[in-house]
């Protein structure tokens, strides 16, 4: 990717200052911006802009110092308000060449620091720019070989966002059906925990009921404890056939009722 902003051959378009129409300021900051001493340029121009405030040229002329001395946000915020003044179209065709410039560079800026959607705003910005100064001055073939590299270059860009967004969908299921399977394993888990305590429990209340013979019966031989035993069954048993009778006697009685 970085390589293809490179191969945008940068043609900033410093434009002239006639003597009819503007002052000696421009053709100063012309000179120093030519031997790059930009700073010295800058101060030329914004002599000329206060002899001029509506001059088309010096404005344009200070976007491209302050851009040339890294201070983007101010050069844009100095030339973009050029497409929008009337002036002759070759002039503006070359303002939106020189706007595209910059927004390159901060798309660019941008890939540096890994951030793909402020370099696919940028260079959406910098293809609008040289499409209107293509519509201005047609014949303007390096504004239309810029425009296919921008172009190119924003679409392998949005490329790489769509893949990227894909494989983020992809991992955020892998992630959700991890998630899934750690839920259900913790179910799972937490089943056979309570299987367990459930079993604990009741080998618990067998140890106490072993526990609680133990106590009953501490102290006697095994004729005495034996005896107890037949003792509690034979009860067991009167008390069944206790029961027996009076469920007998009540059905006889029940039988009486409806003979009638």
């Amino acid at each position: 990717m970085k390589r293809l902003v490179l191969v945008i051959i940068s043609l900033i378009v410093v434009l002239p200052g006639f003597a009819q129409l503007e002052n000696p300021a421009i053709r100063r900051g012309n000179r120093f911006y030519k031997k790059h001493k930009y700073p010295q340029a800058e101060t030329q121009y914004r002599m000329a802009l206060k002899k001029n405030p509506s001059s088309f040229v010096a404005k344009n002329n200070l976007g491209l110092a302050l851009y040339r001395e890294n201070n983007d946000t101010t050069a844009l915020s100095v030339l973009m308000p050029l497409l929008q003044q009337k002036s002759e179209r070759l002039y503006m065709s070359q303002a939106a060449y020189n706007l595209s410039d910059v927004f390159v560079k901060l798309a660019a800026d941008s890939l540096q620091v890994h951030n793909n959607n402020g370099a696919i705003r940028n260079l959406e910005q910098a293809s609008r720019a040289l499409r209107q100064s293509i519509k201005l001055n047609p014949d303007d073939y390096q504004a239309r070989y810029n425009l296919w590299v921008v172009q190119k270059l924003l679409d392998s860009l949005k490329q790489q966002q769509r893949n990227r967004g894909g494989q983020n969908q992809k991992q955020q299921q892998k992630q959700n059906n991890q998630q899934n399977q750690q839920n259900q394993n913790q179910k799972q888990q937490q089943k056979q925990n309570s299987q367990q305590n459930q079993k604990q429990q009741k080998q618990n209340q067998q140890q106490n009921q072993r526990q609680k013979q133990q106590r009953q019966f501490k102290g006697m031989n095994p004729q005495e404890i034996e005896r107890m035993l037949k003792a509690v069954e034979q009860q067991d048993r009167r008390v069944q056939q206790k029961a027996m009778r009076r469920l007998m006697q009540h059905r006889q009685h029940k039988k009486t009722d409806k003979n009638w």
